[in-house]
């Protein structure tokens, strides 16, 4: 018995120690990927971030693939997660895209590392092409199926112009990667006035 509870227990801890880990890594290689870029990025740059030997980055992940795929979970995830949540919340149908899109902008703007990772793409968001993550695939095509729901609610309410809703989705897409790509350019932090920005375009955009 004394041995099985000390088997488990050590179990335990080597997986609490896992998870340290792999959170460590993953903000490290946020990191080194949006300073330095993902192609040339080293796997020991991204260790030594995280404050970790190389030996055991390599025993929570595979490969930088592999932890590219991880923050592209995790952080998709959780952008998903705040879009639909706040939307889920609004009064109507028009204000569901708007606190959608208001909470998928200061997501963005409050993660700036995974962000730069996005725009240091260098393909059209919209598109859904050019990723280089599978990971990445998925997010966008959960993304677009979610945001063409909302637009499809607004446009039966008569509070947004009929048009092929996966097309405004991805025009949707289009303007708020111009719009981000700006706000990082300027060096900008006035994540309201960004948000504000992007609520008149949208509405001037979509206009029943």
């Amino acid at each position: 018995m004394a041995t099985r509870k000390a088997k488990s227990s050590g179990s335990t801890v080597r997986a609490a120690r896992a998870e340290l880990y792999r959170a460590a890594i993953l903000t490290a290689a946020e990191r080194v990927f949006a300073e330095q870029g993902y192609d040339a990025s080293r796997m020991q740059t991204v260790a030594a971030e995280a404050g970790v030997a190389l030996g055991t980055l390599y025993k929570v992940f595979a490969g930088k693939q592999d932890v590219l795929d991880a923050i592209h979970r995790q952080q998709g995830e959780q952008l998903i997660h705040a879009a639909t949540s706040h939307a889920d919340l609004a009064s109507g149908p028009l204000e569901a895209v708007l606190s959608g899109v208001d909470a998928y902008m200061r997501y963005l703007a409050a993660h700036p590392n995974y962000l730069k990772i996005h725009l240091a793409g260098g393909h059209a968001w919209a598109l859904g092409s050019g990723y280089i993550s599978p990971e990445q695939v998925r997010q966008f095509d959960t993304g677009l199926q979610i945001i063409a729901l909302f637009l499809t609610r607004a446009m039966d309410a008569g509070v947004m112009a009929r048009e092929d809703p996966l097309l405004s989705a991805r025009l949707m897409i289009a303007a708020h990667q111009v719009m981000l790509a700006d706000y990082v350019d300027r060096g900008d932090d006035d994540v309201d006035a960004l948000v504000a920005r992007v609520r008149r375009y949208m509405l001037r955009a979509f206009a029943p």
